[in-house]
């Protein structure tokens, strides 16, 4: 009996295949789906003295964001809870959903002072000072 050689639409050739081409192969195929599943989008600017930072969040409400900078780590979190529900006693139909995601960037010397937050039409705009103080210390070898 031959031994079974499919096509490999790769490669455009014959060639015997492993059980990790065929899971290769699932999610090459599906990929859109799980792409689907991306978090939002941030962009980051910066001059001499301050970060600035974009993040589109359509649909949100500013009471689900959620902001914080520690040591220079950047996080905006996203927690939303949805429920439609119609006020009939025969429905056929409801439904609920809860979603949550996060985004995390390191900003190097960012202080806490100073920092504003403005949340308009689905974009949260953030302008983050740097700090004067140098957070490399030199260490003198004795």
């Amino acid at each position: 009996m031959s031994a079974f050689l499919p096509w490999d639409k790769n490669q455009k050739q014959l060639r015997a295949r492993s059980p990790f081409d065929w899971v290769d192969d699932f999610f090459q195929d599906f990929s859109p789906v799980f792409k689907s599943y991306d978090t939002f989008k941030i962009d980051v600017k910066e001059n001499e003295k301050e970060y600035m930072v974009e993040a589109e969040l359509p649909g949100v409400k500013k009471e689900d964001v959620n902001v914080s900078l520690n040591e220079g780590q950047l996080t905006i979190a996203v927690k939303q809870s949805k429920q439609a529900e119609e006020k009939k006693d025969n429905y056929i139909h409801r439904e609920r959903g809860f979603s949550s995601m996060q985004r995390s960037i390191y900003l190097g010397n960012a202080s806490n002072a100073g920092a504003k937050a403005k949340f308009e039409d689905g974009v949260l705009c953030l302008t983050i000072p740097k700090s004067d103080k140098e957070k490399i210390y030199k260490i003198d070898i004795q």
